[in-house]
């Protein structure tokens, strides 16, 4: 049972947020890449575009002149995978929210040591093109605590 501090995250989870535009379904996760506008330090991390361009790279891979591969009923998981590497520059498959909150650091490379953090993240790239789907600019510091305390209901309880 959720709490009324947690009931008002749920609603701005789903509306004013739109976390449900890449966090939806039972294991809260799309499962597809997205960009939240992570800067990186020192050499710049790909994401999804370096397995991508690698992918394409590859002399004898599905994609090559020189494939086996059947188009019609080899590679299910590629025949329809965009190969543009430059649309997925810097993206990461989103993950799963549920248990988020005992599984701290955040972020592909543990960028940030709070879901806080996380969300103060969010807020600051929202609207920028460092983030393709992030819609977190008008969230106050209210709505991120209520938002947070959401996120730490998706805890699954222990068996007794």
């Amino acid at each position: 049972m959720l709490t009324p501090t947690q009931k008002q995250g749920l609603r701005l989870f789903i509306n004013q947020a739109r976390c449900v535009n890449c966090h939806n379904g039972p294991l809260f996760t799309n499962g597809a890449f997205h960009s939240v506008g992570l800067v990186s330090v020192g050499a710049a991390d790909q994401g999804r575009a370096d397995a991508i361009q690698r992918l394409s790279d590859n002399e004898f891979g599905y994609f090559s002149r020189w494939s086996d591969a059947d188009s019609l009923t080899d590679g299910a998981h590629l025949r329809f995978l965009d190969t543009r590497a430059n649309r997925f520059q810097g993206s990461f498959k989103t993950p799963s929210l549920r248990n988020v909150a005992t599984r701290p650091p955040y972020m592909h490379a543990g960028q940030f040591e709070t879901l806080h953090a996380v969300l103060a993240h969010y807020r600051s790239v929202s609207g920028t093109i460092l983030a393709d789907e992030n819609f977190h600019a008008e969230l106050t510091e209210q709505d991120a605590i209520k938002i947070e305390a959401f996120l730490s209901a998706l805890t699954a309880l222990e068996a007794k």
